[in-house]
């Protein structure tokens, strides 16, 4: 139990960092989400995310903000379990948005990824002794 708020720190890094990558090299990560995105992969997907949002819930009563990071760990949850029923229209959007060759909602998504992991990351970073 005590290797959670370490997993969750691990995961913002994760997090922050597929923000970062979408936000520098925008086709290449959108080339990425396009291959993760085809149906034999959203129940891995799905369970992924559910599995994120169930460790930052576990993580939350030690984080420095334990209500944002439960709240942030739900929403994650409920994303991994309606995520199959609407991988479809979720995709079908997102290659329309990459076809009209506007990148700006691409990196809003990314911009916003980077927010929520440097947000985990301090939330779950371990407190330092004085």
């Amino acid at each position: 139990m005590r290797a959670i708020p370490y997993l969750a720190l691990l995961i913002g890094v994760l997090i922050a960092g597929c923000g970062i990558f979408g936000l520098a090299a925008p086709e290449e990560f959108a080339g990425v989400i396009g291959e993760v995105q085809k149906r034999l992969t959203v129940y891995g997907v799905a369970a992924v995310r559910v599995a994120i949002g169930v460790v930052l819930l576990l993580a939350a009563g030690t984080s420095r903000a334990p209500f944002l990071l439960g709240a942030l760990g739900i929403v994650i949850v409920l994303g991994g379990l309606v995520g199959p029923f609407m991988a479809a229209p979720l995709r079908q959007s997102v290659e329309r948005l990459l076809n009209d060759g506007s990148l700006t909602a691409l990196r809003t998504w990314c911009g916003i990824a980077l927010a929520t992991g440097a947000f985990t990351v301090w939330a779950t970073m371990p407190k330092r002794k004085r």
